[in-house]
Order: C-alpha cells, then sequence, then structure tokens
C-alpha cells in the first residue's frame, strides 16, 4: 500500500510533459522513466514486426505461386480430382515450369493418397489449368483397400483428411508453392421408419 509520502513523489513524476512521450527522472533514483504513451507505439511496431517475420516467404525460392483449392461441399472427396479443383497465382514476372503433388491424409497424419503431375507451365497471374496440363499423373494408394473403395464409390471412406499441394520448380526441385486444407468426408446413414 502506497504511503502519502509515495503518492507525493508519484505525482511529481507525472508531469504534463509525460503525457506527450517526454522521459522523467525519479527524485530518488537515477534512472529514466518512460512514459506510458509511448508504449501503444512501441507495441504496434512490435506487432507489425511479428506479422511481417510471420508471413515473409519461407524457403530459398519463397512462395512463388499462391494456390487455392476449391473444394467440394464437405461431405465427398474423390482424391484424383483434386487435381481439376486448384487454381494457381503466379506473382512472379516470368512462367514457371513445375510439377505438382498432392497429398491427401488422415488428421492423424497418416498418409492416404499422393499424386504427382508432369511438368506443366504457370504464366504469371492467375491460372486454373485443365487436368490434361497435368498429365500424365502418377496414382499412388497407400492402402489398396481404401482404392478399391474410392473405386467402387467414388468418394473416400468417412474421416477428417487434410489436403496438401506442394508445387516444385522443375529444373531445381525447389519449392515455389504449398497449400494444405482440412476436409470432412461423411456418410450420412440411410433413412429409418421411426414411427409406422
Amino acid at each position: 500500500m502506497k504511503t502519502n509520502r509515495q503518492r507525493t513523489r508519484y505525482a511529481q513524476h507525472a508531469s504534463p510533459r509525460c503525457m506527450h512521450g517526454a522521459k522523467t527522472k525519479p527524485a530518488d533514483r537515477g534512472d529514466y522513466t518512460v512514459c506510458a504513451a509511448k508504449r501503444p507505439l512501441r507495441s504496434l511496431l512490435l506487432v507489425l514486426a511479428i506479422l511481417t517475420w510471420m508471413l515473409a516467404p519461407s524457403g530459398a525460392a519463397g512462395q512463388q505461386v499462391t494456390i487455392q483449392m476449391n473444394l467440394p461441399p464437405p461431405g465427398t472427396l474423390n482424391p484424383e480430382d483434386v487435381m481439376e479443383i486448384i487454381s494457381f497465382n503466379n506473382v512472379t514476372p516470368n512462367t514457371l515450369h513445375v510439377t505438382m503433388m498432392v497429398t491427401v491424409g488422415e488428421w492423424d497424419q497418416e498418409l492416404v493418397f499422393s499424386g504427382t503431375s508432369s511438368v506443366f507451365s504457370l504464366p504469371p497471374g492467375v491460372s486454373v489449368p485443365d487436368y490434361t496440363a497435368f498429365e500424365p499423373v502418377e496414382v499412388e494408394y497407400v492402402d489398396p483397400v481404401i482404392e478399391d473403395y474410392v473405386i467402387q464409390t467414388n468418394n473416400m471412406p468417412g474421416g477428417e483428411y487434410v489436403i496438401c499441394v506442394t508445387l516444385l520448380e522443375a529444373e531445381t526441385g525447389l519449392e515455389v508453392g504449398y497449400n494444405c486444407v482440412s476436409h470432412t468426408v461423411f456418410h450420412p446413414s440411410a433413412p429409418m421408419l421411426v414411427f409406422p
């Protein structure tokens, strides 16, 4: 609890100059106290520095291409159709020659499916290549039981999945784009008669 003497000292240091960001020197100590008016600016600069660091491109090549996946509504997913629902934004002024790798994994990180395209070109700006641009596509299911299920139903088994798309520069193998999204697949049960 502050005594009257401590309150008087505190009041002496809270001068009007301090309200404009000036420094005041306490009478009983040799250090300087920074006014609260400067703290919001420092906080803002710290937040901006953190955001800049978080949004900066990663890797040597950086994110030269942003990837957008236009997934079907929750409930359905055929992994082989993923390559048909992707759009790219090449933010560089050059045409890039890339290969695309698509992986589908369960929420617990277990890989279910992977597909790799052939080399294709991405001009500057937004593009939605036709599926034929990716051909031939190498497709691999980790579990043949899931592959049979997808062939028969044209859908994945119910569950939570993570779909990731990686673009690699064809000549160097460096990553130029990456994006992951989650997707839920469920199969509604058949209607049941509750009351005759």
